[in-house]
C-alpha cells in the first residue's frame, strides 16, 4: 500500500515535511509524563523501563514527522548513559559510596516540576481572577451561563503526550490488512482536517477514540497530524477528565473563552 506523505510544513529543496507546534513540550515534560502515568517514585526511577518508553515516544515523533528539538535526542543519550552506569558493578575498593547515576536527573526533574507547579498556580489564579467581578464592572451573564452548561470546561487540557498515548493505543488497535495487490491510497492532511472539522461542526465535540476508530493505519496517522494542526491553529481543543480519562476533542469557536488544549 502506497500513501501520500502527510505534510504540514514542507521544503521543496529537500522534500522534507513535519509538524511544528508552538507549545511543544520538551524532554523533561515527557519524563514527568511517564513518571506520573506509571505512578513512579521520582527518587527511585526504574531507568531501564523509562528509557524504553522514552525512546518509543521519540520513535513516534519521527513517524509523525514532528519537528522536535535536539534536546530529545540528548536526553535519550543521557538516559542510556545512566542505564549503562547502573549496570556496572560497584567498585568494592572504593573509599566512598558511589553517587547514584540518577541523582542529577532527579534534581533536574524536581526543579523543573517546581517551575511547572508555579506556572500552573499562576494560571489557576488567572482563571480565578477572571471569575471575580468588582462593583460597577460590566458582567457578561451569557458567558457564565455557557461555561456552567459545558461540563467539559472544568476538565484539564490534554498535553501533547496525552494525545500521543491515545494515538499509540489507537495505532495498536488499527486494522491490520494484508494487501496482495499494490495500489495507491492518497490521503492528505487537508482532507483529514476537513473531515475532523465536519465532525465537530455536527456534534461540537467527539471522543478521540471514536474519531479514529476503524481507520487504516496511514489514515489514522494523517488524521492525528490533522488534529494537531487544528489544535495548533486554534480550531480545536483537547480536554481530559484525568490522566487516565478519555480525551475529548472540541470545536473551538472564535469567541470561545474555554482555556486551550495542547
Amino acid at each position: 500500500m502506497v500513501a501520500e506523505a502527510p505534510a504540514i510544513q514542507g521544503n521543496a529543496a529537500d522534500d522534507t515535511c513535519g509538524v511544528k507546534l508552538d507549545v511543544f513540550e520538551g524532554p523533561l515534560d515527557l519524563l514527568l509524563f511517564l513518571i506520573r502515568k506509571d505512578e513512579i517514585d521520582v527518587y527511585d526511577i526504574p531507568i531501564a523501563d523509562v528509557t524504553r518508553q522514552f525512546l518509543e515516544y521519540v520513535e513516534m515523533m519521527e513517524t509523525l514527522h514532528l519537528e522536535y528539538a535536539g534536546d530529545f535526542l540528548v536526553m535519550a543519550a543521557t538516559l542510556m548513559k545512566i542505564k549503562s552506569r547502573m549496570l556496572l558493578p560497584a567498585d568494592p575498593d572504593a573509599d566512598e559510596a558511589e553517587e547514584d547515576p540518577r541523582e542529577e536527573l532527579v534534581r533536574r526533574l524536581l526543579e523543573y516540576q517546581q517551575f511547572k507547579e508555579v506556572a500552573d498556580w499562576l494560571e489557576d489564579r488567572q482563571d480565578s481572577h477572571r471569575d471575580t467581578f468588582y462593583r460597577g464592572a460590566a458582567l457578561d451573564t451569557g458567558e457564565i451561563d455557557e461555561s456552567e452548561q459545558d461540563p467539559l470546561a472544568a476538565w484539564r487540557s490534554a498535553s501533547l503526550f496525552d494525545l500521543m498515548a491515545a494515538f499509540r493505543t489507537a495505532l495498536s488497535a488499527a486494522p491490520k490488512v494484508d494487501y496482495h495487490e499494490i495500489h495507491q491510497l492518497e490521503v492528505t492532511t487537508e482532507e483529514r482536517m476537513e473531515v475532523v472539522r465536519n465532525v465537530l461542526e455536527e456534534s461540537h465535540r467527539v471522543q478521540f477514540s471514536d474519531l479514529v476508530a476503524g481507520l487504516p493505519r496511514i489514515v489514522l496517522i494523517v488524521t492525528f497530524i490533522a488534529l494537531l494542526e487544528l489544535i495548533k491553529t486554534g480550531q480545536a481543543l483537547a480536554r481530559q477528565s484525568g490522566s487516565e480519562g478519555e480525551i475529548w476533542v472540541y470545536r473551538r469557536d472564535e469567541d470561545q473563552s474555554v482555556p486551550g488544549g495542547v
